[in-house]
């Protein structure tokens, strides 16, 4: 397993896994068709990219929107924030009416991408 530097060199790192992990890091290789190897990178690039995300320093306003907020109301705002937590700028929906008002919470998207609307 390594560490990609910037000169396209590795760094051998050694991770003792237990037994379980092994076992699936070893299905999700034949699944896949990675490499054992670049599936542990991968998966450690995901966490450091996850932890280098910006923490926010207060929470995002909330505005009234005429709506009750009961929980089969709230779809809408379930989708971005689990957009911005996949890092994504598409929502699948069949409910469109809100979602063209609203905005990606992830900094660089601009607007949704509604499936299977805009397909």
């Amino acid at each position: 397993m390594g560490q990609v530097r910037g000169t396209g060199q590795q760094e051998k790192t050694t991770a003792r896994l237990p037994d379980e992990w092994e076992g699936r890091r070893d299905a999700g290789s034949s699944a896949t068709g990675v490499s054992k190897a670049e599936l542990v990178r991968r998966g450690i690039a995901l966490l450091l990219d996850s932890a280098e995300r910006p923490k926010r320093s207060r929470e995002p306003p909330v505005f009234g929107s005429g709506r009750s907020g009961r929980p089969d109301e709230m779809d809408d705002a379930v989708g971005v924030v689990l957009a911005d937590r996949y890092r994504t700028d598409r929502i699948f929906t069949l409910d469109q009416r809100d979602l063209g008002a609203m905005s990606p919470l992830t900094p660089g998207l601009e607007s949704f991408r509604i499936l299977p609307a805009d397909c």
